[in-house]
């Protein structure tokens, strides 16, 4: 590299630990004149000044006052290696397996993601024959808290859904949540970890496909452009069967989604195959070789109504589903239900009867430690 005049010239040479090690590699100062040796490794920043010194006590030796600076050039000599950081950066060589054949290097997979959709319906204002709530809202930043403080959600990953007063939040009509919910579950790979919660109203209407051969019913949730006609009847609703079709079907090996489904007629809102309530494991239904893993966590069985606490401030089963995981997060599905039912019970005082119900993609979930 050429050394280009001035009233002072900086020679900077990087020395490897390489260099250091053997403490005698030595670069070649060139000039005109003459070619002289110096110790590479005392030569780390130095000022050549542009009127040279006749005799340079510190690098005896080295070029005199009668050698021109603008001819001047370093060049490395054989000993010399350039440090890491210097050096050209080349692509990874393609591999060889042992059969042969050429390998190409694999791109570096993404990191795994977290991302949850909360929906949150108060119907306040509404004239669809569905009777205002006010637990949703007071429940939703307390899912929120929840999500960031305890389960390593952030913030931006949220999405919410709410007919509240924050004006940020979007509105949960048919159309946004089925969006949302395609959104939540897009582009899903292994590691990917998913959880929606929902807190409305929900009901059921008569299955028209054969798929539910038990009850002959259809459970939905209604969004807040739903209504109500008369007992059974509803108009933009959403159900089961595309609850499970949105969020389940898509998921890979590897990824996994919990929802927890805080409304009334919710035991089996996502049709997944193995139901579970307290009082043990349900009828098998919806065979299917699922991929990912789900987990559905409902309020209530199919044939019951969900509560809220005499105040109307907090939703039993999300204000139980808080708690025990604060207490303690770690624990099975099994003995999360059990803790949830027991929490339920005691609040209800022996007034009603409320079933928290489980469902899973794979039996075997049902006692693997739980996560969200």
């Amino acid at each position: 590299m050429a050394l280009n005049s001035g009233s002072y010239t900086q020679i900077t040479v990087f020395v490897t630990l390489r260099n250091l090690a053997t403490s005698y590699s030595r670069m070649r100062i060139t000039g005109p004149n003459k070619t002289k040796r110096i110790n590479a490794a005392f030569m780390e920043t130095y000022l050549l000044p542009a009127t040279p010194r006749a005799n340079n006590n510190l690098f005896p030796n080295t070029v005199q006052h009668n050698i021109g600076f603008s001819n001047i050039s370093v060049i490395p000599s054989r000993n010399f290696f350039p440090p890491y950081f210097l050096m050209p950066t080349r692509p990874p060589k393609a591999q060889k397996s042992p059969a042969g054949n050429v390998t190409r290097p694999q791109p570096t997979p993404p990191a795994p993601r977290r991302r949850a959709l909360l929906v949150a319906i108060s119907y306040k204002g509404r004239d669809g024959g569905l009777k205002s709530l006010a637990s949703p809202l007071q429940e939703l930043p307390k899912v929120k808290r929840f999500l960031i403080n305890n389960c390593g959600f952030v913030e931006r990953d949220i999405t919410i859904l709410s007919d509240g007063p924050a004006k940020e939040h979007i509105t949960p009509t048919r159309e946004n949540i089925l969006g949302k919910l395609k959104e939540l579950v897009a582009e899903a790979a292994r590691g990917d970890h998913f959880f929606f919660w929902y807190s409305g109203h929900g009901g059921q209407v008569t299955n028209e496909n054969g798929t539910e051969p038990d009850d002959r019913r259809d459970e939905l949730i209604c969004p807040v452009d739903c209504i109500k006609e008369s007992k059974g009847q509803y108009k933009n609703f959403i159900l089961d069967d595309t609850l499970r079709e949105i969020l389940v079907s898509p998921l890979p090996v590897g990824a996994r989604l919990v929802a927890l489904i805080d409304s009334c007629h919710s035991g089996t809102m996502l049709d997944l195959q193995f139901p579970w309530s307290v009082h043990g494991e349900g009828k098998e239904q919806h065979p299917y070789k699922w991929k990912g893993h789900a987990i559905s966590i409902s309020a209530s069985s199919d044939g019951q109504v969900a509560y809220s606490t005499a105040d109307q401030k907090r939703l039993l089963l999300t204000k139980a589903f808080i708690q025990t995981l604060e207490e303690n997060p770690n624990q099975t599905p099994k003995t999360l239900l059990q803790s949830l039912n027991t929490l339920i019970s005691k609040d209800l005082n022996g007034a009603h009867k409320q079933d928290p119900q489980m469902g899973f993609t794979h039996r075997s979930d049902y006692l693997e430690l739980f996560s969200i």
